[in-house]
């Protein structure tokens, strides 16, 4: 397929989602909590809290 731009990374979403629903905070913390679990890998996080930020976010779009 030769793509040269892979895509958008989860911070440029970040900011498409935040211009959508307009709930900055709430999106900043989703973003946080996945770069500390799930793209750095340097702790654990809470998995409950994260899928509640998720779903919140979903409810919004």
């Amino acid at each position: 397929m030769k793509i040269n731009e892979p895509g958008i990374t989860h911070r440029e979403l970040g900011s498409y989602i935040i211009d959508r629903i307009h709930d900055r905070q709430t999106v900043e913390e989703m973003i946080r909590l996945f770069e500390e679990g799930g793209v750095y890998g340097n702790r654990e996080i809470d998995c409950r809290r994260f899928m509640a930020l998720v779903k919140r976010v979903l409810r919004r779009i």
